[in-house]
C-alpha cells in the first residue's frame, strides 16, 4: 500500500510550550488547506507539551521526541522528517490565518522556477487578546514589491521574513543545507540570507500571522551577542554587498541599521548591569560614527550608570 505524500510540510519546534501550543495548532487545524502534515519536534520539553500535542486528537500531527538541543536543531529534526513538497515552519506561540497555507502554496505554483520561498506581513497580537487578523481574506497576488523578487541586498539591513509566515519549496533546503546551529536567534536570518543568494522570494502585502507577545519569548531574552551586526557582517564578508540580480544595499540605511543594533546590543547590556561590556559596544557605535547623535546619547547613560552605581571598590 502506497504512503499518502502530504503537499505541504508544518515544522513546529517546541519547548515548555504547554500554555500555547494547543492554540497555535489550533490555527493550522482550521486551514482552509487540508493536505498537509504537523511535525511537532518537542524539544525535551519538562512540562505538559508532549500530551497536549498527543490530545489534539488529529493523524495529521506527528509529534517527535528528542532531548534540547535547542530550536536550529529541532527545525533541522523538522526538515529531516519532512515528506511534503513545500515546508512552512510555525513557532509554538504564533497563530496562522485560517487561508495561510492555500494562498501561499498558490502564489508559489503561479511564480517562475527561480522564486522558492513565500513569506508575509505579520502583525503583533499582546498575549490575552483574541486572535483577530486586520484582513478577512488573503490574497495570493497583492504583494510587496519593494520585499519581492532578489532581496538579498534588502535582507543585509534586516530579516523581513518572520519564519513563522514562510513557506520553502522543499529543494531550498535539499541544495542549501539546514539551519546553524551555532546561530540562534539568528539562525533563521543566516538561512533566508543564503536562500536569497539563489532564489527569489514573494512576500504578501496582507498579514497571515499573528505573532504573540508575551515575556518568555526568545526576542525579549538579553543576548551574549550583537548577532545582528555579527550575521550581516559575515554574510557581506562572504558575499558582498550586491545582490544576484546587481541590486545594491543602500549604504547610509546599512550603517543606520548597524548603528541601531549596536545601540540595543548596548542598552540590553546596561540593563542588566554589564557595564564593561557595554562600554565596549560603546566604543563599537562611536567607531561606527563618531557624530551620531545615538552614541553620545548612549555616552551619557553609561557616564550616569556610574554616577546612579558606583562600582564597588575592592577591600
Amino acid at each position: 500500500m502506497s504512503t499518502r505524500t502530504p503537499t505541504v510540510s508544518v515544522i513546529l519546534p517546541a519547548y515548555n510550550s504547554a500554555r500555547f501550543i494547543a492554540e497555535t495548532l489550533g490555527s493550522v487545524l482550521r486551514q482552509d488547506f487540508v493536505d498537509y502534515e504537523v511535525l511537532v519536534v518537542n524539544d525535551g520539553s519538562v512540562d505538559d507539551t508532549s500530551s497536549i500535542v498527543r490530545g489534539m486528537g488529529d493523524a495529521r500531527i506527528r509529534l517527535i521526541e528528542q532531548e534540547n538541543k535547542g530550536i536550529a536543531q529541532a527545525r533541522n529534526c523538522g526538515v529531516k522528517s519532512a515528506a511534503g513538497r513545500y515546508i512552512a515552519f510555525l513557532d509554538h506561540d504564533d497563530y496562522w490565518h485560517p487561508s495561510k497555507l492555500s494562498v501561499q502554496v498558490a502564489a508559489l505554483e503561479k511564480a517562475d522556477d527561480k522564486t522558492a520561498i513565500c513569506y508575509s506581513e505579520f502583525v503583533r497580537w499582546e498575549d490575552g487578546t483574541p486572535p483577530q487578523f486586520p484582513h478577512a481574506t488573503l490574497s495570493a497576488t497583492e504583494h510587496s514589491q519593494k520585499l519581492s523578487g532578489w532581496i538579498y541586498h534588502q535582507l543585509l539591513l534586516t530579516n523581513w521574513v518572520l519564519l513563522s509566515t514562510s513557506l520553502f519549496r522543499r529543494e531550498v533546503f535539499t541544495e542549501l543545507g539546514l539551519f546553524d546551529p551555532e546561530l540562534p536567534p539568528a539562525d533563521d536570518w543566516d538561512m533566508v540570507l543564503r536562500a536569497s543568494r539563489r532564489y527569489k522570494f514573494v512576500k504578501l502585502s496582507r498579514a497571515a500571522v499573528l505573532y504573540r507577545v508575551h515575556p518568555g519569548q526568545t526576542s525579549q531574552k538579553k543576548m551574549p551577542r550583537d548577532y545582528q551586526f555579527e550575521i550581516r557582517h559575515s554574510t557581506i564578508l562572504r558575499y558582498g554587498s550586491t545582490g544576484p540580480d546587481g541590486s545594491k544595499v543602500d549604504e547610509r540605511a546599512l550603517l543606520d541599521r548597524d548603528l541601531r543594533s549596536r545601540q540595543g546590543f548596548f542598552s540590553a547590556l546596561l540593563v542588566h548591569g554589564a557595564r564593561a561590556q557595554a562600554s565596549a559596544a560603546l566604543v563599537q557605535m562611536f567607531r561606527l560614527s563618531l557624530w551620531d547623535r545615538r552614541c553620545w546619547r548612549a555616552a551619557v547613560s553609561l557616564l550616569l550608570s556610574f554616577v546612579r552605581q558606583p562600582t564597588p571598590r575592592k577591600s
